[in-house]
């Protein structure tokens, strides 16, 4: 079962932060969010052969805007064990809007 390889993760936030606990283990975190980027070639690389390209270590990889704020636990559920990542900020709500101004279309709360 990966519940203990999860733990470790908890064992390792502790001491470095949860965000880059995970960037360490999870190579997906290392690339931004975009438009085909699992179609690149370090991409494909990183997840499917667990080598990085040199271009990938000098990328910013995700950028969270708050990445202090996440917490990692391993939860005893009535299933067992279960890993949660718990995001405290709340997402940006984009609403689009009736206006014919293309710039005015959406509004998000901040």
């Amino acid at each position: 079962m990966h519940v203990p390889a999860w733990q470790e993760y908890v064992t390792s936030a502790q001491e470095i932060g949860v965000f880059e606990s995970l960037k360490q283990r999870l190579v997906q975190l290392r690339f931004p969010i975009e438009a085909g980027i699992s179609q690149t070639e370090a991409y494909k690389s990183a997840t499917r052969k667990g080598v990085l390209l040199r271009d990938t270590a000098k990328s910013p990889g995700l950028v969270l805007e708050q990445p202090n704020k996440l917490q990692l636990i391993v939860h005893e559920s009535l299933a067992g064990a279960i890993p949660v990542l718990i995001a405290s900020q709340a997402p940006r709500l984009c609403v689009p809007s009736a206006s014919s101004n293309k710039a005015q279309r959406t509004s998000c709360n901040s």
